[in-house]
């Protein structure tokens, strides 16, 4: 389907007065849930992460089309606000590991990128102006590969932070020639990068539990 096809507006479904309402009274609701739920910490994530996805498709903002704007704003509302979310629900420790903040923001980054890629003709074509329209296509896709070996860099500090040994936490390392090589199909490379960021978040949670090590 075409993008235009998926949008109430460009269908004509949805009249723009009705759109602002709705939003109005979802956003209304959303804030009312959030102050019954949360401490200060964990409603200014929600705060911040409810501005950016609101502002990430609409006007006057729409930082879905300034190129690295896009990416970084995608990491923070599809990505660290989404985490906090469910951390500050069960903590009120407003001090988390860095290097898993930061890793969640680089997966995120990269899950934009690849979609900015796949779209990349569509959106030229329709002028949007994306990281990746911005960047061209061969540019953009040495910057997946640069941001995918960022991911396992960090995932191995993070290893090392849990206190997993130095050697054991390069393992991750075998997995760079993986997804930068270009006689593995790209959608193959996607579903290896994929496979492990749900293999190591598992792997997260039972080091966090001691499960692993009992």
């Amino acid at each position: 389907l075409r993008k235009r096809d998926k949008n109430p507006f460009a269908q004509k479904l949805l009249k723009a007065r009705e759109g602002l309402l709705f939003l109005a009274v979802l956003v209304s609701s959303a804030i009312i849930l959030a102050l019954l739920v949360y401490d200060l910490a964990g409603l200014i994530n929600y705060l911040i992460g409810l501005f950016l996805v609101i502002f990430y498709s609409m006007p006057p903002l729409r930082f879905k089309e300034k190129p690295f704007i896009d990416l970084l704003s995608h990491s923070l509302f599809f990505g660290v606000t989404i985490f906090l979310l469910g951390y500050f629900i069960v903590s009120r420790d407003i001090f988390v590991d860095a290097f898993l903040l930061l890793g969640i923001v680089v997966y995120s980054i990269q899950l934009e990128l690849r979609n900015e890629i796949e779209d990349f003709h569509a959106d030229f074509s329709a002028g949007y102006k994306t990281t990746a329209v911005y960047l061209g296509f061969k540019k953009s896709n040495v910057l997946l590969i640069i941001i995918s070996s960022l991911l396992v860099i960090i995932s191995i500090l993070v290893l090392k932070n849990q206190g997993v040994s130095f050697l054991l936490s390069l393992i991750p390392l075998v997995l760079i020639p993986a997804f930068s090589t270009a006689k593995i199909e790209y959608n193959v490379r996607m579903r290896i990068i994929d496979a492990y960021v749900i293999i190591f978040s598992l792997l997260i949670l039972l080091l966090k539990h001691s499960i692993f090590w009992q």
